[in-house]
């Protein structure tokens, strides 16, 4: 599993199985909230097995089958186990198929002092599952490292949109003055990450983004208008940042703005490459913010309840800026580039990161790693060689 999610959330996700598929299908009643799902998950097994556990929080099981057969199954402490009825070997898919039903509810995350997962808005349902939130509305092997595909259902009544991971495959009449939605995500993607939002929505695209990259964007109806103007730029931004960092690697792109309170990034190299700011002279206030408030947590070896510290982002931030300074941006992006190429639709770690940028750059670094990963304090920003070369 990986270190840091089995560190700092140990009761979530196995290492037993991998999960190639999911397809879940959920019909929603926007009064109650009640949601009647079924899902359908391709499991591989890494070793021979009897039962599967699955993570599953508050929803109602009504039956559980395993490659067509009825299976036996109890539900504890956010957990579905299910009993296979005979030993599935290693290496070979099954197929288990849950009913559940309920009114899902965020999953609480006390090592964060949060919640995580499906809210209900004041017209619908927005999905923010990271880290531990996709438990709240299907059941799943909850580990980021077990990415996997997708396709998502969703029966709701007609005066609603809905909006999910990846491409709108399907939308038609489901009887009763519904709507059925299909989205299909080829993957790989882990199970925070996959979302739904339902709500009084319009939908827009884009032209002029990469190519091959279609752009939609869905936007409250009272937001239609002023989010538009705010994202008139995305494929500038989105052109930009593959230029930087190498292909987009979806076949669409889009953002979801929800009538609800959420989080903005920073966006130091946007600001740069429009002529704005530029990242250094940024970072050097971000810096100065930083210390005025004591630094945050060591970025390396982050407990669990700083994992969304924002100053733990800002920290990956200088830090990544620290090593643009130092290499320089002839060495810093193609090094960028070729990380995210090699371990495309996987998983990757710090050390691995640290080998990869001294290999890239001919020199060793283990002092910088050591000052900007493992250290409490908050290390001076390097001065440039040269003036620092503005993008754009």
């Amino acid at each position: 599993m990986c270190r840091t999610a089995a560190r700092c959330f140990p009761h979530h996700g196995s290492d037993d199985y991998r999960v190639r598929r999911y397809r879940l299908r959920l019909d929603w009643k926007p009064g109650s909230g009640r949601i009647l799902a079924v899902a359908e998950l391709t499991v591989v097994p890494s070793r021979e097995m009897r039962e599967l556990a699955f993570d599953l929080a508050r929803l109602r099981v009504s039956r559980v089958g395993v490659d067509g057969a009825a299976a036996r199954f109890r539900q504890r402490k956010k957990k579905l186990l299910v009993a296979t009825g005979r030993v599935l070997p290693a290496g070979e898919p099954v197929r288990a198929v849950v009913h559940y039903h309920g009114v899902p509810r965020p999953v609480g995350v006390p090592e964060l002092d949060d919640e995580a997962g499906w809210f209900r808005t004041r017209d619908g349902v927005r999905v923010m599952s990271e880290p531990v939130g996709a438990p709240s509305w299907f059941p799943c092997n909850d580990r980021p490292d077990d990415k996997a595909a997708y396709r998502i259902e969703v029966t709701a009544p007609e005066r609603y949109q809905v909006c999910a991971n990846g491409r709108l495959a399907l939308r038609e009449p489901a009887g009763g003055r519904r709507t059925r939605w299909v989205y299909e995500h080829d993957g790989p993607m882990a199970p925070y990450l996959a979302t739904v939002a339902i709500g009084r929505f319009v939908f827009r695209e884009q032209s002029g983004g990469p190519a091959g990259v279609r752009l939609r964007n869905v936007f409250p109806e009272r937001l239609a208008e002023r989010a538009a103007h705010d994202f008139g730029r995305q494929p500038l931004m989105l052109r930009a940042f593959t230029g930087l960092f190498g292909p987009y690697p979806f076949e669409e792109y889009g953002a979801l703005v929800v009538d609800d309170r959420v989080g903005d990034p920073l966006e130091w190299l946007w600001a740069e490459c429009c002529g704005e700011a530029g990242a250094h002279a940024t970072a050097l206030g971000e810096r100065a913010r930083l210390r005025a408030v004591g630094g945050g947590p060591v970025l390396g070896d982050p407990a669990a309840g700083e994992l969304y510290d924002d100053r733990l982002y800002s920290r990956g931030a200088l830090t990544l800026h620290a090593l643009r300074t130092v290499t320089g941006d002839a060495v810093f992006f193609p090094m960028v580039r070729e990380w995210l190429a090699r371990n495309r639709g996987g998983t990757a770690d710090t050390p691995a990161f640290v080998a990869h940028a001294q290999r890239c750059s001919g020199r060793s670094l283990e002092g910088f790693f050591r000052d900007w990963l493992h250290s409490p304090g908050l290390p001076e920003l390097p001065v440039p060689d040269a003036p620092v070369k503005r993008l754009g």
